[in-house]
């Protein structure tokens, strides 16, 4: 994997993304942070423990699950367990854990995480040769992790890329959200890799930067058969093709989403490909006849010259279908839009006017700025 083709570089996380960061991640008492900081030098080279001891609760039972806020107990969950935080996690011992190579990424995943809003902070996963790489491998039927945050995660590995998922071909993740960057190389999402037919993510959010030398790159997801709904991505998104700022590729279904990639002064803070011939998308790189895309709208720099200005990517690089699966959505830019080529372009200051997004919800789903702002939404603001 050639990571010298995108240098990685330093992220500086936004005001927007502390602020939100401070709002759903929950507060922790002095004792659960002490706690938490020394699970995370205890644990040791190996990253790894017998059995989790619970602060309370059992693994075996859904209704009172197993409680957790140290890095080593994370690393020896059952996969087939149920699992709460009880307080933040100091993750940044694992730069030292496995020679380098960090958290073993947990085997595929069928019980459940319920984060209660609480921050695994600091997660290492260095294993550029391996697929399926995350805090979890991948989801099986069964699986459900909710209400969890990471900040400044580091992943990285090969092919089925995430940092919370590789691969999810089964399960449910609702309001989880990651800040950090993954690097890989193919089939790569700052979320999940790869969402799978039946999957389901609700409700979740990325920020920072996904990287990969290959194909079906996104800032949320990788390759999406499921469906996604009400999330977002303001990620970075660089990859050879099928790159899109919120999905690379995909067949699934996507409702009340975006992507929002605009800060056009940064040229390290965008979504591109490698070349000119690149599929790239402002929401989706490439899509097949089996997608929908609806009440989705996306904003992210594609270039500026003296004629043009501002220009944006369009909402999906190539679509391999008729073109009858993107309903209700826009994207948006400052350059010359020719009359009929485009009916979902719009300029950058039109993207700002409640007006524009036709049959939108904006009393109970959406809310907007006007003149100030794109949509946002209001049961997963960022």
């Amino acid at each position: 994997m050639n990571h010298a083709l995108y240098p990685l570089k330093p992220m500086i996380l936004t005001l927007t993304a502390a602020l939100a960061l401070a709002a759903c991640g929950g507060g922790t008492d002095s004792d659960s942070a002490r706690s938490a900081s020394a699970g995370a030098s205890n644990a040791g080279s190996s990253g790894s423990a017998s059995t989790v001891d619970c602060a309370a609760g059992d693994p075996a039972s859904a209704d009172d699950p197993c409680l957790i806020n140290r890095i080593d107990q994370l690393q020896a969950l059952d996969p087939s367990g149920h699992y709460a935080l009880a307080a933040d996690i100091d993750a940044s011992g694992t730069l030292d854990w496995n020679d380098g190579a960090g958290f073993q990424p947990l085997a595929s995943f069928s019980g459940s995480l319920d984060g209660r809003g609480f921050t695994i902070a600091g997660l290492l996963i260095n294993r550029p040769d391996d697929s399926n790489v995350g805090l979890f491998s991948g989801f099986a039927e069964g699986a459900s992790v909710r209400e969890l945050r990471f900040s400044n995660a580091r992943i990285t590995g090969d092919r089925f890329v995430g940092t919370l998922a590789g691969n999810v071909r089964a399960g449910q993740i609702h309001h989880v959200h990651v800040d950090g960057s993954v690097m890989a190389g193919e089939w790569a999402g700052g979320l999940v890799g790869a969402l799978h037919d039946g999957a389901l993510v609700s409700h979740c959010s990325s920020r920072g930067q996904v990287q990969a030398d290959g194909a079906r790159v996104g800032g949320l997801v990788g390759q999406n058969d499921g469906t996604i709904s009400h999330s977002f991505s303001l990620a970075a998104v660089r990859g050879r093709t099928s790159v899109g700022g919120l999905v690379g590729r995909g067949g699934g279904r996507i409702d009340h989403a975006y992507s929002l990639v605009d800060t056009a002064d940064n040229p390290d803070h965008r979504v591109e490909g490698a070349h000119s011939g690149s599929q790239v998308g402002g929401l989706v790189g490439e899509i097949e006849a089996s997608a929908r895309i609806s009440h989705a709208w996306t904003v992210s720099h594609a270039g500026t010259d003296s004629q043009r200005r501002y220009a944006g990517h369009r909402l999906v690089g190539k679509d391999w279908g008729t073109g009858e699966g993107i309903d209700a959505s826009w994207w948006g830019g400052n350059q010359s839009i020719r009359p009929g080529s485009d009916a979902s372009a719009r300029r950058l200051d039109a993207m700002q006017q409640a007006t524009t997004y036709e049959g939108w919800d904006f009393a109970d789903t959406w809310r907007i700025d006007e003149g100030n702002g794109y949509p946002d939404l209001i049961a997963n603001p960022r």
